[in-house]
């Protein structure tokens, strides 16, 4: 069995349990936040693993990609509004289509992660809906037999770091969308 697997802080979009520390004004503010904060929960795991991003609160995070025009009322986050925002702190990203289990595997393979459009739980039939990390494979034999993402969730149930899905379930769920990001710009 081979493991890819990169190393990507986990974090949670669950902000009810500290919404002062995360900059939040009220607690039903950070609760009104669970439900719509994926993407930026995926903007702040890559900006946590660069040393000179990492660190900022979450509530001001959101304040900045809602000015930005990076999360939009109703849409979420913007796809290439992410690839973007992250090109301009120079972290190499590009929004891109993948179509096949083989081409998730290249891509890590490559050193990147992947914020992946899926739908939620992997269970309701829907192909998008939420972002989630892509942060590695599982392979036994000729081929990949389950994808590695930080599930971040509103849902406990739901949340956990370097989630295990079945590969078939995954690209059964996966609406094909997702952003590319290099771990390491050289």
């Amino acid at each position: 069995m081979k493991k890819v697997i990169h190393t990507v802080p986990f974090f949670s979009q669950r902000s009810e349990h500290e919404w002062q520390e995360r900059g939040f004004g009220t607690v039903e503010d950070a609760v009104s936040w669970q439900e719509r904060s994926c993407g930026i929960a995926c903007i702040k795991m890559v900006l946590d693993m660069h040393p000179e991003y990492s660190g900022q609160r979450f509530a001001d995070m959101i304040g900045e990609m809602k000015d930005k025009g990076i999360y939009r009322e109703r849409v979420g986050c913007v796809h290439q509004g992410i690839a973007d925002e992250l090109n301009a702190r120079m972290i190499d990203a590009q929004s891109m289509k993948i179509t096949s289990i083989e081409r998730i595997k290249d891509l890590v393979d490559k050193g990147n992660i992947l914020i992946v459009s899926i739908g939620v739980g992997f269970s309701d039939g829907r192909k998008s809906g939420h972002l989630v990390p892509l942060i590695g494979y599982i392979e036994e034999g000729s081929g990949v037999i389950s994808f590695v993402v930080h599930y971040s969730s509103s849902w406990a149930s739901h949340e956990q770091a370097e989630r295990q899905v079945d590969a078939g379930r995954f690209m059964e769920h996966f609406s094909g969308n997702a952003i590319r990001v290099r771990m390491y710009n050289s």
